[in-house]
């Protein structure tokens, strides 16, 4: 199946929001433009799971997918990357929210299948009639490889190939991304691929044709999405992680009910059996969100945290920082960005740490009450410098 969805030309009619909040509870739904055509599809907070709690599974082949709406509503504009095409997968979901803020179009396909002829020559056809010159893989899998061949061999030099990876060294312990990195190394050692670059800085240590400066991941543009802002809630956190040792969700829920200062959890997964050893009654589970709820929970919160063991450049940070709310993450350490202030107030290093990261939580939150204006302004210039630098650095790697 192949799609193509034309680029927005207007913004939907209606887009009201309905927050019911108590003592217990809050609940929200968003009726949205994101997907702008003859109907506004309403997305519930959390989507229908089946019997064992899991999101129905996408048929075994549904094709590839070009500019998509999600795909492209919430990029940046700039005219040197308008000859470039992105290719992500469109199950790599952090990976295809960081490419959705980028200028370009947007070619979706799936690490689960290989590209059938038809598609093949579907992407041949839309690189010629589209005139692009450039095509930039985020992440990389055996079928990105297979299509990296063919428009080598079907456009030779007159197609210049790169890839951003966003993978840390501490996910080698999987074989399939040391598998993937050696066959990019590859590609760029036989010339098929131009150059091979990092969200994560310093990756370039272990291999020599890896550009050494950090490709740099943007923020959102929320212009032409209609975005539901609520009123910020008081005492309000929100942590949109998954329940992995990874994500560290157990020490920030802690961190969170220990504070006197917090009156709300929303999360998207539950700490299983946390109830077991402490009382989590400021805690509420919201559910799985698509980006319109996700920006509302994230606008309604004082404070989203993604307080991780190990991230590259988290998306989740960049969306709460578009609709103004500061998000504690762990240590990023980019190297433009160490400085600000921003960096400094949220920034943590004591991951594992459940009475410092309530230290920090209460520090944001005293921000709040303090300078509210001052906070917004800091968030705000953050969002100027990173969207300014991640467009520079996307320019220099691509050598538009």
């Amino acid at each position: 199946m192949l799609s193509a969805s034309p680029a927005p030309s207007a913004r939907a009619s209606a887009n009201p929001l309905q927050v019911q909040s108590g003592d217990d509870v809050i609940h929200i739904s968003v009726r949205h433009g994101l997907f702008v055509s003859q109907t506004t599809i309403v997305i519930d907070p959390a989507p229908a799971l089946d019997e064992f709690g899991a999101r129905p599974l996408e048929p075994a082949h549904v094709g590839i997918i070009f500019n998509e709406d999600r795909d492209t509503i919430v990029a940046h504009s700039d005219p040197a990357m308008s000859s470039v095409l992105h290719v992500l997968d469109r199950h790599w979901h952090g990976i295809r929210s960081a490419t959705a803020c980028l200028p370009g179009g947007k070619l979706g396909i799936s690490h689960k299948n290989g590209l059938t002829r038809e598609e093949t020559r579907f992407v041949d056809r839309l690189i010629r009639e589209r005139d692009y010159q450039v095509v930039c893989f985020q992440g990389y899998s055996k079928t990105v490889d297979s299509l990296v061949e063919h428009l080598h061999g079907e456009f030779g030099s007159d197609l210049r190939l790169y890839v951003v990876t966003h993978v840390t060294t501490s996910q080698f312990e999987h074989h399939f991304e040391i598998a993937m990195l050696d066959r990019i190394h590859d590609r760029v050692a036989s010339g098929i691929v131009a150059r091979t670059g990092s969200v994560k800085p310093n990756f370039h240590l272990f291999h020599e044709k890896t550009w050494p400066q950090c490709v740099v991941n943007i923020p959102p543009d929320l212009s032409r999405l209609i975005v539901a802002l609520p009123k910020r809630e008081p005492g309000n956190i929100f942590i949109p992680v998954e329940n992995t040792w990874r994500k560290n969700l157990y020490t920030q829920v802690i961190a969170a009910q220990t504070s006197e200062k917090v009156r709300r959890i929303c999360l998207v997964n539950w700490p299983t059996d946390l109830e077991r050893l402490m009382i989590i009654d400021k805690a509420q589970l919201v559910g799985f969100q698509p980006l319109p709820g996700l920006l509302a929970y994230m606008r309604l919160a004082q404070i989203v945290a993604n307080v991780s063991f190990s991230e590259c450049q988290p998306m989740t940070q960049l969306e709460a920082l578009a609709v103004g709310t500061p998000a504690i993450v762990g240590p990023i350490r980019l190297p433009v960005f160490s400085n600000h202030p921003l960096s400094e107030l949220c920034e943590f290093a004591e991951l594992d740490d459940p009475g410092l990261l309530r230290r920090r939580f209460d520090m944001v939150l005293d921000e709040w009450s303090r300078d509210p204006m001052g906070l917004s302004e800091m968030i705000s210039d953050f969002v100027k410098l990173r969207t300014a630098a991640g467009l520079a650095s996307y320019r220099e790697f691509l050598e538009l």
